[in-house]
């Protein structure tokens, strides 16, 4: 299974922050519904927000092998000592938060494949459910913003004609 499947209309919700200048996204431009799958990464996408109170989240779409969202860190107050190269995962980060949040993906869905009883592998080092990497930009002003924002809109309806959309491979059945 996959994040979700583009064939049956469903609103993602995008809540706003008191504290994000931008108002939430009410009307998307093209749609999305959900897998089993999708709707465990959106839970656990809406709950890193109700813990991580340094992130804020404005505008996502989760996709059938990937998300998008732009996310406001709120913990901009760096000394010089924060600020130097080091070779681990600063917490209150980025790359801290997205360790996180793709490690309880992979034991929410894993629980999920034990509960169902499904026939399929579960996650690990060796079988990635996310992509080992992922792709941050800053977003350095209000055109930047709103073309990013349009972008993540729009992506569901770019999905028919994407590369790695190829036919049935988010679409295994339940067994």
């Amino acid at each position: 299974q996959s994040p979700q499947s583009p064939q049956s209309p469903q609103s993602p919700q995008s809540p706003q922050s008191p504290q994000s200048p931008h108002p939430p996204q009410t009307h998307p431009i093209a749609y999305t519904q959900l897998s089993d799958f999708g709707k465990i990464v959106e839970n656990e996408w809406l709950r890193s927000f109700e813990i991580r109170h340094e992130l804020i989240l404005d505008e996502y779409v989760i996709m059938p092998n990937h998300l998008h969202a732009i996310v406001i860190l709120d913990n901009l107050q760096r000394t010089k000592s924060n600020a130097e190269s080091n070779f681990f995962r600063k917490p209150q980060s980025l790359s801290s938060f997205i360790a996180g949040f793709k490690s309880a993906i992979n034991s929410k869905i894993d629980d999920y494949i034990d509960e169902m009883n499904l026939d399929i592998s579960k996650y690990n080092r060796n079988n990635h459910f996310f992509q080992p990497n992922y792709h941050d930009h800053i977003i350095r002003n209000d055109i930047e913003y709103f073309r990013i924002k349009e972008y993540i809109r729009n992506n569901p309806s770019k999905w028919i004609t994407d590369k790695f959309n190829t036919p049935n491979q988010y679409t295994k059945s339940n067994k």
